[in-house]
């Protein structure tokens, strides 16, 4: 995980090197109850919050993944608006 401010925003990136996803996971990883677990043990809900509460900060999500050769997040936030929330 790294953490910088860049051209007036932070830059969160989540880097794993984990198993990645389909290219079929891919076209629904941001959808309501979408999940690659098994039944019980995942509501499909963790990156369709992520993407919500990020946007309404005026941020935004972007997620690279390829089957067999991990996964990157990359979260931007405007860094001004960042800051005054954490006061």
């Amino acid at each position: 995980m790294t953490l910088a401010v860049e051209q007036g925003l932070v830059h969160l990136r989540i880097v794993d090197n984990g198993p990645g996803l389909s290219v079929e996971a891919q076209r629904h990883l941001f959808e309501p109850l979408f999940t690659t677990k098994q039944p019980g043990l995942g509501t499909g809900l963790g990156l369709v919050l992520v993407r919500q509460l990020v946007t309404s900060w005026g941020g935004t999500v972007e997620l690279e993944t390829h089957a067999g050769e991990g996964t990157t997040v990359d979260v931007r936030f405007p860094a001004e608006r960042s800051a005054a929330r954490s006061s």
